[in-house]
């Protein structure tokens, strides 16, 4: 996949510019509440999208998966998921592109700032994505220590492992199918830092 942009950049240059854009990226949502919109929002549109192309036929109806969780070793995680168009292989490598935006080349701004994609990927501990398009095609992947890069030049690049790293929890409420899933692990050094009133622990019961 093509991380944060660096494909195309020279070897001697490609770290520091897009560590130095990703490290303004982290400025531009002013609060937690930025966050969960951005990527709930674009959740939504793609559900709308799908009603909209007659994809939901027989038994199977529009639908959005929201986990807010702790994992046992303390870390909070957001999971957003849906069953509506999913993203090509295209479109899945390069999310992490600072300003790339699939919607814009749709035609739609609802739910989109060409950002958010990047925010999430640079402001994580780790970030697992897995996408079905109509075509049937599957991008999945999970990445790993962005922000301590970004941060500090001087800590190892981002670890990008071809899998789908999820807590239980995640994988028996979001099936596998067209769609796109989205789990979202915070770094304590970015917002929100804690959730505790609202959590599932672990992959105990859900709280109500």
């Amino acid at each position: 996949m093509n991380l944060f942009g660096m494909e195309d950049l020279s070897a001697l240059d490609r770290s520091e510019i897009a560590r130095r854009q990703l490290n303004n990226l982290l400025t531009s949502y002013a609060d937690e509440a930025d966050l969960f919109n951005e990527v709930v929002q674009n959740a939504l549109d793609s559900v709308i999208s799908a009603e909209e192309r007659g994809l939901y036929t027989g038994e199977v109806e529009p639908m959005l998966t929201i986990i807010v969780g702790r994992r046992p070793e303390s870390f909070h995680y957001l999971f957003v998921g849906d069953n509506g168009t999913g993203m090509s292989p295209d479109i899945a490598k390069n999310l992490t592109v600072p300003g790339y935006s699939a919607a814009k080349k749709k035609g739609k701004t609802l739910g989109y700032k060409g950002v958010g994609a990047s925010y999430f990927f640079a402001a994580s501990r780790r970030i697992s994505l897995r996408t079905e398009d109509e075509l049937g095609q599957s991008t999945q992947y999970t990445v790993r220590g962005s922000f301590s890069w970004i941060k500090d030049p001087e800590e190892p690049a981002p670890i990008i492992d071809e899998e789908f790293d999820v807590p239980d929890i995640v994988n028996a409420k979001f099936p596998a199918g067209r769609g796109t899933g989205l789990l979202y692990q915070f770094h304590e050094g970015v917002h929100p830092r804690s959730l505790d009133s609202l959590v599932i622990v672990g992959d105990g019961p859900e709280r109500e």
